[in-house]
């Protein structure tokens, strides 16, 4: 993707922005250009690119991984240096203490973030023998500089460089902690994050080779007799929840993971007006030289200068014309460290904004040239499912939905639309045995059950924020008990999920079935 000038051949776009350019997978010579006088970057921060966070905070070096999807890579930030935006707030990237590092693929750079919960509910933090070693009740920053510390300092005295040194701390729940946030942890298990250990002897060889059970069995005696006694540890922690029960330890189950501190939010960015507008700096011109010869389809190729914090300096400042930007490819909003929550609301203020300011530009453009605006109707969906042997989702349930009268209808990009004799839609009530949804049970043909309602989800698996594979694995089951971690029922009555609803398990009542 390249932006595209006010003139043609303009590449650098300095004088503002007219569009872009731009090819589909490895073959660039195959270019296509879509024209727009307003061109809106979203494309997320860049804690995905290490190598980009690591010029910029070398400090942060022992950190690798991130909560951030791999498209986090800082390309809208190169895109809009090339249109000669303002960078700013570069080095306030902030760290999050805790990302699980799953078992199965521990070196991944792409982390599922451990919530602040687990530890707010009484969980504790081990080092590699099986220590505390901070207040778990401290910020984000203080908590991952302490790990970070031990994890440079064990480093620096490896003896070589493939020396094994720590990775990842252990994150350790009580029985009666885990009570109390057990949706959470049956959505981590189901991930293959944490399990369940019992006594103190497992809990030591979970923590590592060689770590004695009673350096654990001491840890939990001190932390109890802090929670007990002064009321306050070696850390300064002074708030002791669902403290371990059990004086022996052998027979208290521990719900445990490893986590270890990934990248989570990048708080800087391309400067924005309060219209969502990019903000030029004319100040760095001999910058935007060097970057305009730059090959900007290589993010990794950072442009010199400019990477920290940029002064901000009205007399300077303008406008780069027909480019705006929202979400976590701008900087300047959040300071220093972004409070949780804050970029959900960002991504909604800000967009509404710059959807209203650019509709409002295109109607009195349209106004001037004395067109009139009309809404145009939505394109219709026609695209179908399939299983894997070639026979689509409708045709496979039709057996089933034959005896209850029901005859199988067209499809859409949502899945199977059921339809009766007379073409008409078939009621969301419509009976399906459970021995009909299991046999649905492959990624291309999946059906799953929530409460008590059968969903085709083969194509909305894709789509799904939490990752295809959670969907994926509930395929041709109950998926009731996962769907509650994260989801209120009333999400089952919205009319985008009751797009995919087939009908409902055989056997319930008509009350059951309506609600």
């Amino acid at each position: 993707v390249d932006i595209l000038g006010t003139q043609e051949g303009d590449e650098s776009a300095r004088d503002g922005v007219q569009g872009i350019r731009f090819h589909f997978g490895a073959d660039a010579s195959n270019l296509h250009t879509l024209r727009s006088r307003s061109t809106v970057l979203a494309t997320g921060g860049f804690a995905a690119n290490t190598q980009f966070v690591h010029e910029i905070r070398p400090d942060l070096k022992s950190v690798t991984s991130t909560t951030s999807g791999t498209w986090a890579t800082g390309d809208g930030l190169h895109l809009g240096y090339r249109a000669g935006a303002m960078w700013t707030d570069m080095e306030y990237i902030q760290v999050h203490p805790t990302g699980f590092v799953d078992p199965e693929d521990p070196d991944s750079t792409r982390k599922v973030l451990a919530a602040e919960v687990l530890r707010g509910v009484g969980g504790i933090l081990l080092n590699e023998k099986g220590e505390r070693f901070c207040n778990e009740l401290g910020t984000r920053k203080y908590i991952s500089d302490i790990m970070m510390n031990r994890m440079d300092d064990a480093r620096a005295q490896a003896d070589a460089p493939s020396s094994t040194h720590p990775r990842r701390f252990g994150l350790v729940l009580s029985s009666r902690a885990a009570d109390i946030v057990d949706k959470h942890l049956l959505w981590y298990k189901a991930k293959g994050l944490m399990k369940e250990v019992v006594g103190v002897r497992a809990l030591a060889e979970w923590v590592g080779d060689g770590v004695d059970p009673q350096t654990i069995r001491t840890t939990l005696d001190q932390y109890k007799a802090s929670a007990k006694g002064k009321g306050v540890d070696e850390f300064g922690k002074t708030v002791f929840q669902n403290v371990f029960a059990l004086e022996d330890y052998e027979t208290e189950v521990f719900h445990v993971g490893f986590v270890t501190p990934v990248l989570h939010y990048c708080m800087g960015g391309l400067a924005i007006n309060e219209h969502g507008q990019v903000l030029n700096d004319r100040a760095m011109e001999d910058d935007y030289a060097t970057a305009d010869a730059a090959d900007v389809s290589d993010v990794d190729a950072v442009p010199p200068g400019n990477h920290a914090h940029v002064t901000h300096t009205d007399d300077d400042r303008i406008v780069v014309p027909g480019l705006y930007a929202v979400g976590e490819v701008t900087g300047g909003l959040h300071g220093e460290n972004r409070l949780g929550g804050n970029s959900l609301l960002e991504c909604v203020v800000f967009g509404r904004i710059i959807g209203r300011r650019i509709m409002a530009d295109i109607r009195l453009d349209a106004a001037s040239h004395g067109v009139q605006m009309m809404e145009e109707p939505m394109a219709s969906e026609s695209a179908g499912t399939s299983n894997v042997d070639g026979a689509t989702s409708a045709e496979s349930v039709a057996d089933s939905l034959g005896r209850h009268g029901g005859t199988v209808g067209h499809h859409s990009s949502k899945g199977v639309v059921l339809s009766d004799e007379n073409g008409g839609p078939l009621p969301k009530t419509t009976p399906i045995p459970m021995d009909d949804v299991a046999r649905h049970a492959s990624d291309r043909d999946c059906w799953i059950v929530v409460h008590g309602g059968v969903f085709d989800l083969s194509v909305f698996a894709d789509r799904h924020p939490g990752g295809a594979h959670m969907i994926r694995k509930l395929c041709g089951k109950d998926g009731t008990s996962l769907f509650d971690v994260v989801h209120e029922k009333s999400l089952l009555r919205q009319h985008h999920v009751q797009d995919y609803q087939l009908g409902v398990i055989d056997g319930l009542t008509k009350a059951e079935a309506s609600s």
